[in-house]
């Protein structure tokens, strides 16, 4: 009778745990992947650009509909977002006139759109 416990118990005993290592390998990347995926779409002077939570991106491929380029947001204030173009220049965003900046240079001038409003490939095909 001991013989036959203790190998049910071992038996109900190693199920646990391997539901339980397959019940935490599973939930680890959970809480990262819980931003809201919000993002707001600019047309900045026939380029595109997409606001997220970590990124700002830019060069939107009509065809693929994907943004290219992506920048990481070193800090969102009031007045500005700024994000890292490469390892020794930042761009910086004004919040309140849609300003591009580069230093103190205007890039672009940017408004917000909606994600219907970006740009389609032409349901005709190709021109030429």
């Amino acid at each position: 009778m001991k013989i036959i416990f203790s190998s049910v118990s071992r038996l109900i005993l190693s199920y646990i745990k391997y539901i339980l290592a397959i019940t935490m390998l599973s939930t680890i990347g959970t809480s990262v992947m819980a931003d809201t995926n919000e993002s707001i779409y600019l047309n900045c002077e026939n380029d595109y650009a997409r606001i997220t939570d970590h990124y700002v991106s830019s060069n939107y491929n009509v065809r693929t509909r994907k943004f290219l380029d992506h920048n990481k947001i070193k800090s969102y204030t009031e007045n500005f977002i700024t994000f890292k173009v490469s390892e020794f220049s930042n761009n910086r965003l004004n919040r309140n006139n849609g300003n591009w900046l580069w230093g103190k240079n205007i890039l672009k001038t940017c408004v917000k759109i909606k994600f219907k409003d970006l740009p389609s490939e032409n349901t005709g095909g190709k021109l030429f």
